[in-house]
């Protein structure tokens, strides 16, 4: 062992590592804090939901608008159908127009409000990290601080907890949706046609 505290083994930090370090700091806190997380994972599903839904009703507005009596399947469709001719009416092919942009501009929104509770999730996940570290490094032995330049040092673990903020990005924006759109694919290709 050092003078400063290494034994000279190095850890394996890995995926497992970091999800054990960071996560439980996202539920820090007090029920605000949670309520943010949990706004956070909602986000995810509705938005997912909602991405997943804006194929399904153009696929229908498609429909709607080329629809020939003798090739329409009962099965093929899920929104409204008049009951005589099997074919929409004029107003409920504007009714499924006006329901596909809705759906669009909801997927539009919901993808750039996002950012505001993830936000504030970040950063107190950030400065939990940043304030573990930084007290850590003023609990050192004297002969750290005498050895070592505390100032950059300190530039650093800046920097990292700054990381932090860079890799749950990529975790909560970038993998978790893919996975949760995946799934929800799965249901609907299952849902839709035979399993």
């Amino acid at each position: 062992m050092d003078a400063w505290g290494n034994t000279g083994e190095s850890k394996s930090f890995g995926l497992t590592g970091m999800l054990k370090f960071t996560f439980p700091r996202l539920w820090k806190g007090g029920c605000y804090q949670k309520f943010i997380v949990i706004i956070n994972i909602a986000m995810v599903f509705i938005l997912k939901a909602v991405a997943v839904l804006v194929p399904l009703v153009f696929k229908e507005v498609i429909d709607s608008i080329i629809c020939e009596e003798e090739k329409l399947d009962e099965s093929d469709s899920f929104f409204l159908r008049s009951a005589d001719s099997g074919c929409p009416t004029e107003q409920e092919t504007y009714t499924i127009i006006g329901l596909y942009a809705v759906v669009k501009f909801a997927a539009d929104f919901l993808n750039y409000i996002r950012e505001v509770p993830y936000a504030n999730m970040a950063a107190v996940a950030e400065i939990s990290i940043a304030h573990d570290v930084y007290d850590h490094i003023q609990r050192q032995c004297l002969a750290f601080h005498l050895g070592r330049e505390t100032g950059k040092i300190i530039r650093i673990v800046s920097k990292g907890a700054q990381s932090f903020s860079s890799i749950l990005r990529m975790i909560w924006f970038n993998l978790c949706p893919i996975i949760v759109e995946v799934v929800m694919v799965l249901i609907v290709f299952g849902s839709l046609f035979s399993w």
